[in-house]
């Protein structure tokens, strides 16, 4: 055991997960998932968010039993490895809006970090502009973590609290194995019969492919934010590597399969509009760094019991619910009324969360 951990903490670890990413990010597309959509945190969580009746975005209604994998595949390396400790924010309210923030740039998108790096492996050059503004965001961010911002350590609490979030995933586990979905409105759980929430991977595999990353996420420590906030702040180069191994897995595969289509136009639930894309990803990139890692990352740290990262987590919930529900979301034809406001609003909170944190709190 001792030399597997040593392995899959280390370099090969990060090497291993981007591989292992790259693959089931095509993989779980020619299994059924849409089109460049393959592995997406937060599609996962906005398809879930509906299937619970939590939003009306018909398209948009399914619960992945990936965004469960994740957590369960999380907990169960934590577990395996003596690292399943229960934490409770200094700043719980923070890692809250951080959540919905980040959400809501990422949606704005049209995916998250790494749906942004699988898109562009499918040949989708309309993600530049979303990738360049999410290291725009990154560098921004690491100058504030430079200058000293911190949300602080995680207090210690009592051990069952690391198990919030596994519990949840299992519930929904149970609700996806053993209540029928429904296509009738207001009835729960929810199914969407056309759009993206229509299409997915079989159960089994979904499942079994979000245990594997989850798992080894957990070891490896893997994430797209910490890729360049490392290269930015410590100059470290492991997880970079590991991203260019998702990044050609990802085209080879797409080749495999024949799903590998360059070009800006009729791309996959994908827009044109760059400036959106920029800014969107830019506001993800800046809030994911200020909160320590991706939306998928921030599933692992909560699946180990990470409260900071059960906050972030609970924060994406609503935001999926209130972006879908005023109907300010982007779609694939790029912003609507609405969509600009949104992000700005975020970026208000971020100067907020910026100004104002300052890695120290009462705690009397």
């Amino acid at each position: 055991m001792s030399k597997i951990k040593q392995l899959l903490e280390n370099t090969p670890g990060l090497l291993l997960t981007g591989t292992i990413l790259g693959a089931i990010f095509v993989l779980l597309t020619y299994w059924g998932n849409p089109s460049n959509m393959g592995f997406c945190s937060i599609c996962f969580v906005r398809d879930t968010a509906g299937a619970l009746g939590l939003h009306h975005f018909i398209p948009a209604q399914y619960i992945r039993p990936e965004f469960i994998g994740i957590i369960l595949g999380s907990t169960l390396a934590a577990l395996l490895f003596g690292e399943l400790k229960a934490g409770v924010s200094r700043a719980p309210v923070v890692h809250f809006l951080l959540g919905m923030i980040a959400f809501t740039g990422t949606l704005m998108f049209l995916g998250c970090p790494w749906r942004a790096f699988g898109r562009l492996g499918g040949g989708d050059l309309t993600s530049i502009a979303g990738i360049l503004g999410l290291i725009a965001g990154i560098w921004v961010a690491s100058q504030c973590l430079k200058k000293g911002f911190a949300l602080g350590e995680e207090l210690p609490t009592w051990r069952i609290s690391a198990f919030f979030m596994p519990a949840i995933a299992i519930g929904l586990l149970c609700i996806l194995l053993f209540l029928t979905p429904n296509t009738a409105p207001n009835q729960i759980p929810m199914a969407s019969l056309k759009g993206p929430g229509s299409q997915h991977a079989p159960i089994l595999l979904s499942l079994g492919a979000g245990i594997l990353i989850g798992f080894l996420i957990q070891r490896s420590r893997f994430c797209t934010i910490g890729v360049f906030r490392d290269l930015f702040l410590f100059k470290q180069t492991g997880r970079f590597y590991a991203l260019l191994l998702f990044l050609g897995v990802a085209v080879v595969f797409n080749l495999i399969f024949g799903f590998f289509n360059i070009g800006f136009e009729n791309q996959p639930l994908a827009h044109n509009d760059y400036l959106l894309s920029f800014v969107a990803m830019g506001i993800t990139g800046i809030a994911c760094t200020l909160a320590g890692g991706c939306p998928g990352r921030q599933m692992v740290m909560a699946g180990q019991g990470n409260g900071g990262s059960t906050f972030f987590i609970l924060g994406m919930i609503p935001a999926a619910a209130l972006l879908h529900n005023f109907n300010v979301a982007a779609t694939p034809k790029g912003p609507v009324s609405g969509s600009w406001w949104a992000l700005l609003i975020c970026a208000g909170i971020l100067l907020a969360i910026i100004l104002f944190v300052r890695g120290k709190c009462d705690t009397e």
